[in-house]
C-alpha cells in the first residue's frame, strides 16, 4: 500500500461544551481529557491532523495541566456494503453518561449523503485476541436486497479451517441488547473526509454507564443502495491487535455464504465517544516523553503532566505522587519517584543501560484519594556500534560523486522485464574479492529502491528490489531480505525515464561506489534530490554509506538502514529504522563506515562463558523472525561439550518448534526462529542443557 495521502478533516458539527469535566475515547483505548470550553469535535480534527496543543490548565480542574490529542493521522480505511455494521467496543473506565459519538469517512468513496442508522448497545465482549466468525445478529428488520437470509453460519464456517473456532463466541452477536438509538438514530454519510457527530440528547437522553461497561458503538449503511455505488467507506487505523472492531457481513464477504460478524483484529475504526464522568476519577497522566532508540548509555529523563480531576466536587483534587518505572526486558520493574514542577513530574532511568538491551517504561501516578492510574508501558533499544564483527565509525563526508566517470544503469537494465520501480540490476564486478562476513564475494546487484545484495559469482543471481517493498516493512534482522543485503537506505524510491533519478556505479582502485542520484520518490513526484552513495573498499573490507541529500518529504523518517549475512553466522548491522536512532539518522552532509574487525572469534579465558545463561530474545514482539541467544560454560572436571535442547512453547504448553536438539561445545550462540505457519500470540522458548533449564517469554505479532 503507498503511504496514505493527507486528510482535509472539514468540520461537520461542533459539540455543546458541559459545565462538568468530559474525556474522549479513542479508537485505540486511550482516555483524552477534554475541558470545559474546548469542543471535543475540535479536538479530533486538530488531533487527526497530527497538530499538537501546548498544554494549559483545564479551567474546571485546578491546579491541572494539558489537554491530550488523538495520536497520528488515519491510516487506513474500510468499506461497508449495504445492510452492513460496523461496531467499536469500548470499555468504560468510570461512571458517567455518554455525551456525543463521532465518525470518520473516507474520501468520495460512498454513496451520497445516504442515510445510516446509529445505535449504542451493550457489547458482549471487550475484544478478542484473535481474528474470528462471530456467528450473526439476529436483527430482525434487516432487508436483504438479494434474497440472501441472516443466519447462522454452516458447519464449515464454524471449525477451525475457517477460524479460529472459539468456543463461548461463536453463534452470537459481540453486542447484544440496545442502550441508545431508538432501532437505530439515522445520520447522514457525508462524502469527502469528514467527522460526523451525533450528541445522544437528540433523542432526548444520554445513556448512563458505569465503570468497567462495554458497550458497542454500532453504525448500519442503507439496507439497499441509494445511487452511485454500493460501498461505504470510513476511516481507521492499524488493529491495536486487542480485537475490538467488528464488522457485520449482511452478504456474502467470500461468495460462499460466509456472512455474519466477524472480528477485525487489523483494523480500528475511527469512531470516537465523549464520556462525561459524574464521580470521582484516577489521575490523568498525559504527554508522557517517547524515549526513541538510542546508541548512548546515559541517564535519560522521563517527564510527564499529571493532574487529577473530580466532577462530583472540583476542589478535592490532588495527585499524591508519581512514579517512574522501568525495567530491561526479563527483569523487575525498578520505581523511581518523580518531582514535580510547575504540574511538570520527571524521574531518570539511570546510565548504564547494556547494549543490545529492550528498555521498557512506563509512569503510574496516585491521587489524594488513592485512585491509581497508568500510562501503559513503551520502550526503547540500546543500540551498540559494535555488532557482529563490525565496528561503527563517523568519518568526515567526503563524497564521491561519479555522476561524469561511472557507468550509468538504464531503466531498461533491471529486471524483471526493465521494472526501473522496484527492480534489480546487474551484475557488477567488483574489482576483485570483498570480504562480507568472512565470505569472500565478487558481484553486486543494485536494487532501485536503495540497496544492494552480494554474490560470490556472477552466475548467482539476486533479485533486490522485487520485494513489493512499497512502504518498507523490513527490519533487520529477519529473513525476508536477499542474501548479503546492503541498505544505505532502503525506501519506495524510482528510477524511471522524465527526470526520476540515476543510478552510477564505478571501481576506483580498491573501492567500488554505487551512486544513487537524485532518485525520485514514488510517492511524491516532486521530490526528486535524494542523493546518496554505498562504498564497498576491499583494502580493509569496510562498507560506507555517505548522504548528500535526503529529500524533502521526511524519506530520513522512513528509510531502513544496514546490513545482514545469510551466512551461517548470520550477521547483521541494525543501523537506523524509522530516523532512529537520532545519532545514526541519513542527513545531508553524513557520513557512517561499518568496518569488519573479528576475521576469527575464539573465546579467551576472558570472554569465555562461565555459566549457562539463556538470554532474552530480540526483537521482541517480533514478525516473523527473532534471534535467541545462549552461553555454555566449562564445566566441573573440564567439560566442554553438552547435549542442548532449545524448544519453542505455545501457551498450552504444545511444542511448536525445535531450534537445537544436540551436542554443542563450550561457547556462546545464537539461534534464529522464523516464525512461519503459526499465529500471532505469546510463546515461550526453553533451553535444558542436563540438570540446567530456564525459559523466556516471547510475542509474535503478525
Amino acid at each position: 500500500m503507498r503511504t496514505f495521502r493527507g486528510l482535509l478533516l472539514i468540520l461537520i458539527v461542533t459539540c455543546i461544551a458541559s459545565s462538568q469535566e468530559r474525556v474522549l475515547l479513542t479508537p485505540q483505548g486511550e482516555v483524552i481529557p477534554v475541558g470545559n470550553s474546548q469542543s471535543a469535535l475540535e479536538l479530533i480534527k486538530t488531533s487527526a491532523a497530527g497538530a499538537a496543543q501546548e498544554p494549559s490548565p483545564p479551567p474546571v480542574c485546578p491546579g491541572s495541566v494539558p489537554i491530550g490529542v488523538v495520536p497520528g493521522s488515519p491510516t487506513v480505511n474500510f468499506g461497508y456494503n449495504y445492510g452492513d455494521v460496523a461496531a467499536m467496543i469500548y470499555t468504560t473506565p468510570y461512571a458517567g453518561v455518554i455525551e456525543s459519538v463521532y465518525f470518520m469517512s473516507y474520501g468520495s468513496v460512498a454513496i451520497p449523503d445516504s442515510t445510516a442508522s446509529l445505535s449504542i448497545m451493550w457489547a458482549n465482549t471487550t475484544g478478542l485476541g484473535a481474528t474470528a466468525w462471530m456467528g450473526f445478529w439476529p436483527d430482525s428488520n434487516a432487508i436483504s436486497c438479494d434474497s440472501i437470509p441472516i443466519s447462522p453460519f454452516p458447519a464449515p464456517y464454524m471449525s477451525e479451517a475457517t477460524g479460529p473456532y472459539i468456543p463461548g463466541y461463536v453463534g452470537y452477536a459481540p453486542v447484544a441488547e440496545e442502550r441508545w438509538g431508538l432501532g437505530g438514530y439515522p445520520v447522514v454519510w457525508h462524502t469527502g473526509t469528514t467527522i460526523t457527530g451525533v450528541r445522544m440528547m437528540d433523542l432526548g437522553y444520554e445513556p448512563t454507564v458505569t465503570a468497567g461497561d462495554s458497550f458497542g458503538v454500532c453504525i448500519r449503511v442503507p439496507n439497499c443502495p441509494n445511487t452511485g455505488t454500493n460501498r461505504n467507506e470510513m476511516s481507521g487505523v492499524s488493529g491495536s491487535g486487542q480485537g475490538r472492531f467488528f464488522k457485520f457481513y449482511h452478504t456474502q464477504r467470500l461468495g460462499t455464504g460466509d456472512y455474519g460478524w466477524y472480528c477485525r483484529t487489523d483494523y480500528d475504526m475511527y469512531i470516537w465517544v465523549v464520556l462525561r464522568p459524574t464521580y470521582n476519577i484516577p489521575p490523568i497522566i498525559e504527554h508522557v516523553t517517547r524515549l526513541h532508540h538510542t546508541i548512548s548509555q546515559s541517564a535519560r529523563t522521563v517527564q510527564a503532566y499529571g493532574y487529577d480531576c473530580n466532577p462530583g466536587d472540583p476542589a478535592d483534587t490532588a495527585i499524591a505522587s508519581m512514579t517512574l518505572q522501568y525495567k530491561i526486558e526479563g527483569g523487575p520493574y525498578i520505581d523511581v519517584p518523580m518531582t514535580v514542577s510547575n504540574f511538570v513530574w520527571s524521574g531518570d532511568i539511570p546510565a548504564g543501560m547494556p547494549y543490545d538491551s529492550t528498555v521498557y517504561y512506563k509512569v503510574l501516578a496516585t491521587d489524594n484519594h488513592g485512585l491509581t492510574s497508568e500510562y501503559g508501558f513503551t520502550w526503547y533499544r540500546i543500540v551498540r556500534l559494535h555488532r557482529d564483527g563490525y565496528t561503527t565509525t563517523f568519518p568526515t563526508y567526503n563524497f564521491v560523486d561519479i555522476t561524469s566517470s561511472g557507468t550509468q544503469i538504464q531503466p531498461n537494465d533491471f529486471f524483471p522485464g526493465g521494472n526501473y520501480d522496484d527492480g534489480t540490476a546487474g551484475p557488477f564486478d567488483l574489482g576483485g574479492t570483498f570480504t562480507y562476513f568472512n565470505q569472500a564475494l565478487t558481484t553486486a546487484w543494485a536494487g532501485a529502491n536503495g540497496a544492494l545484495g552480494l554474490s560470490a559469482s556472477a552466475t548467482d543471481t539476486i533479485s533486490v528490489s522485487d520485494l513489493g517493498c512499497y512502504s518498507c516493512p523490513w527490519t533487520i534482522p529477519q529473513s525476508g531480505v536477499p542474501r548479503n543485503f546492503i541498505s544505505p537506505f532502503w525506501n519506495d524510491l524510482l528510477i524511471a525515464p522524465g527526470g526520476h533519478g540515476s543510478i552510477f556505479h564505478e571501481t576506483i582502485e580498491t573501492r567500488f561506489i554505487v551512486e544513487y542520484y537524485h532518485v525520485g520518490n514514488f510517492n511524491s513526484a516532486s521530490d526528486t534530490t535524494t542523493t546518496f552513495e554505498v562504498i564497498l573498499d576491499r583494502a580493509d573490507s569496510s562498507i560506507t554509506f555517505q548522504y548528500a541529500d535526503v529529500g524533502t518529504t521526511g524519506l530520513d523518517l522512513s528509510a531502513l538502514v544496514g546490513f545482514q549475512s545469510v551466512h551461517p553466522d548470520s550477521g547483521w548491522v541494525f543501523l537506523n529504522r524509522f530516523g532512529y536512532p537520532i545519532e545514526t539518522r541519513p542527513a545531508a552532509n553524513f557520513a557512517m563506515k561499518m568496518k569488519y574487525t573479528l576475521i576469527v572469534s575464539v573465546p579467551t579465558e576472558e570472554t569465555r562463558p562461565t555459566s549457562f545463561v539463556l538470554y532474552p530474545n530480540y526483537p521482541n514482539p517480533f514478525n516473523p523472525i527473532t534471534v535467541i541467544r545462549y552461553s555454555l560454560p566449562v564445566g566441573q572436571n573440564g567439560i566442554l561439550s553438552y547435549h542442548v535442547s532449545l524448544r519453542i512453547y505455545n501457551l498450552l504448553g504444545q511444542e511448536v518448534a525445535t531450534l537445537v536438539n544436540e551436542v554443542k561445545q563450550q561457547g556462546t550462540y545464537t539461534v534464529e526462529w522464523r516464525a512461519q505457519g503459526v499465529s500471532s500470540g505469546v510463546y515461550f522458548y526453553r533451553l535444558e542443557v542436563g540438570k540446567f533449564s530456564d525459559m523466556k517469554k516471547l510475542i509474535l505479532l503478525k
